[in-house]
């Protein structure tokens, strides 16, 4: 079983590690330093964020899309982006 992750996020590894791994993945030395990003500091955003996207799949033959996912992924795409003040 793995024990030490290298990649992840502290927080991201944190809620990893309770629901699959039983508390017991740790992280490697300085992984909150090596992941950070801008956007962390937002109080809507952080290392991740689950968004409710309305709107419901449209299936065509073996492929689904969902316009609605798409526009709104855009939209957060487009505010992520945004040049800011710091």
């Amino acid at each position: 079983m793995l024990d030490t992750q290298y990649r992840m996020h502290p927080l991201i590894c944190g809620f990893i590690s309770r629901a699959f791994y039983g508390g017991k993945l740790a992280d490697a030395p300085d992984m909150a330093e090596k992941t950070a990003a801008p956007w962390h500091a937002a109080s809507c955003l952080g290392p991740f964020a689950f968004f409710d996207v309305s709107g419901a799949p449209q299936h065509k033959g073996n492929c689904a899309s969902n316009p609605q996912f798409f526009l709104d992924l855009k939209c957060t795409f487009d505010w992520l982006c945004k040049p800011r003040n710091t």
